[in-house]
């Protein structure tokens, strides 16, 4: 009769943000909403003018980062644009080449310099390759924050990739603690979602950078990054 018939006579902990909401049982998610919240506080630090979050609105881990991070930052009196790009409304056949192309036209139009909060690393680092195709330069331009710390996309992509950690050792024990309480007695009153919040936030090369509309300021900076530690600069 269906999934949920199944789960309830099941001791079952879900702990997918994109099932919290339809399986009829308890689930265990990253607290996505607070998540944008610290997001926002870290980007507004650096300075920048403008601000900017690229999500996926068919996804509901997506849509609340989106809320907290645009929330949070008009608390501080500041502006976001939020970008979208479908993916699977894209033909399958060279889809990611269609996707670079759509990605490319967006970061065009991007108001810069800028902060871009980003669903997730893979995203993230895709939109890094494409600053990278045409020539932005990352993070004096545009400084990029990602969701989950996945060590393959933040350590494989130029400059490495600020992201915040996904609590997953934390989500791990809670819903392990959850199941054993279900395993022991059908009488257990719980909440349908319990969300765990997101403490670490790992800062790398791709938002080390303080705001600075002037071009050769901003370019100075980069300068001094790329070569100060081989050669000995001077102001000329």
């Amino acid at each position: 009769r269906g999934l949920g018939d199944v789960y309830k006579r099941q001791p079952v902990v879900n702990i997918s943000s994109e099932s919290s909401t339809n399986l009829g049982v308890h689930s265990v998610v990253p607290d996505n909403y607070q998540a944008g919240v610290l997001a926002a506080r870290y980007l507004a630090e650096l300075g920048m003018p403008n601000f900017a979050f690229w999500g996926d609105k068919k996804r509901n881990y997506s849509r609340s980062r989106q809320a907290g991070f645009v929330d949070e930052l008009e608390r501080m009196g500041k502006k976001c644009d939020v970008l979208d790009c479908d993916v699977y409304a894209l033909p399958f056949k060279e889809r990611w080449t269609f996707l670079g192309r759509e990605m490319r036209k967006v970061i065009r139009r991007l108001r810069k310099p800028v902060a871009l909060f980003v669903k997730d690393d893979l995203a993230a680092r895709t939109i890094l390759q494409q600053c990278e195709n045409l020539d932005v330069q990352v993070p004096e331009e545009m400084a990029i924050l990602g969701f989950n710390d996945d060590i393959v996309f933040c350590h494989a992509s130029y400059p490495p990739l600020s992201s915040l950690a996904y609590p997953g050792r934390r989500i791990g024990f809670v819903a392990a603690s959850i199941l054993s309480r279900l395993m022991e007695t059908d009488a257990v009153e719980l909440p349908p979602i319990t969300e765990v919040n997101t403490v670490s936030l790992i800062k790398r090369e791709s938002t080390n950078t303080q705001g600075f509309e002037d071009e050769m300021v901003a370019r100075a900076i980069k300068i001094i990054r790329d070569e100060a530690g081989s050669r000995s600069l001077k102001v000329s």
